[in-house]
């Protein structure tokens, strides 16, 4: 995404937390009236004990290290983003192993969708600039003026010419 709106990937980060919360806050709430209205979809009430929960905190501490450290590495600066996501890989399997919760079905179940939606992306942005080139085969435009994300800054002589041929010459002569 940060690659075709030529945006900083760190500032598409940022950009996501608040509609995260926004979203996590609207889930919440749908929950609650829902379960307001029809009060037998929500599960029974499960009393615990402080020792149940601390037993059960204790899964959940090496995938919470493990999102600690890849956002404080990206926060911080010490790795790229792209660094970041490939530790980030890296250390969920090194986690799924050294648990062994990895199976192999699992694993080549995981690959396999990661291929399909790598192919799925690589259409789409294929599709994209077939379509940008079939744009501007038709609108005349030379092939070093391709439509971009941003509009670039144009000449007033050049700003109020219309017809193909006069924005080509314009390009061409200066």
């Amino acid at each position: 995404m940060a690659i075709l709106t030529e945006t900083p990937i760190n500032k598409l980060l940022i950009a996501g937390i608040l509609p995260g919360i926004v979203l996590a806050v609207i889930t919440v709430v749908i929950i609650f009236v829902w379960v307001r209205i029809n009060p037998s979809i929500a599960p029974g009430r499960y009393h615990s004990t402080w020792a149940d929960r601390r037993r059960s905190l204790a899964d959940t501490w090496p995938s919470a290290i493990l999102i600690v450290l890849i956002l404080g590495m990206l926060y911080t600066g010490v790795v790229t983003p792209t660094e970041v996501a490939g530790i980030g890989a890296f250390g969920a399997l090194l986690l799924a192993l050294a648990l062994r919760k990895l199976k192999w079905n699992a694993g080549l179940s995981a690959l396999r969708a990661t291929a399909c939606t790598t192919a799925m992306i690589f259409a789409i942005l294929i599709g994209r600039d077939d379509l940008r080139l079939l744009h501007n085969s038709h609108e005349g435009a030379p092939d070093d003026r391709r439509l971009r994300c941003r509009p670039e800054p144009q000449s007033p002589r050049r700003r109020h010419s219309h017809h193909p041929r006069l924005l080509l010459r314009e390009h061409v002569h200066g």
